[in-house]
């Protein structure tokens, strides 16, 4: 008797599985206007403004369509005290053919994203209609501070 609900549990455990959705969220195409949000291994994004994605779905570049986005992030770097802990929401403002990498930074107890590097994605306007502003070189990124522990 055992048995059986051993395996009726293993055949609905997998029947609900396979329902899930492992792929990575709807994007604009690479014909509409884009930018670039390239995460490194060590954040785990959960979820892009209303969005929320699969915890098994690990999105290291993403294209999002320029303007305001809130990237829900939870930490899963090399450092065993701050793994899974979570980000406050991160607020970009990202502008048509730019791109956004990121780098987690861990201080103390906490941790939190860093956008280390803005650039222009590679022959974006040699595809796109860019305006001037979307030419522009990006603004630099003010240096990180560095972590003060008393």
């Amino acid at each position: 008797m055992r048995r059986r609900y051993f395996w009726l549990l293993l055949s609905v455990t997998s029947g609900l599985l396979s329902c899930a959705t492992l792929s990575p969220p709807p994007q604009p195409g690479t014909s509409q206007p884009y930018a670039r949000i390239v995460l490194p291994r060590a954040i785990h994004l959960l979820g892009l403004d209303t969005q929320t994605f699969d915890r098994l779905v690990y999105i290291q570049d993403i294209r999002v369509t320029p303007g305001l986005h809130s990237l829900r992030m939870a930490y899963d770097g090399s450092s065993s005290s701050h793994r899974g802990q979570q980000a406050v929401t991160f607020l970009l403002e990202t502008r048509a053919g730019h791109q956004y990498d990121f780098e987690a930074k861990t201080c103390g107890i906490s941790w939190r994203p860093a956008v280390a590097d803005h650039t222009l994605i590679a022959g974006y306007c040699t595809t796109h209609a860019c305006t001037a502003e979307e030419r522009s070189a990006p603004p630099r990124i003010p240096r990180t501070p560095k972590c003060n522990i008393d």
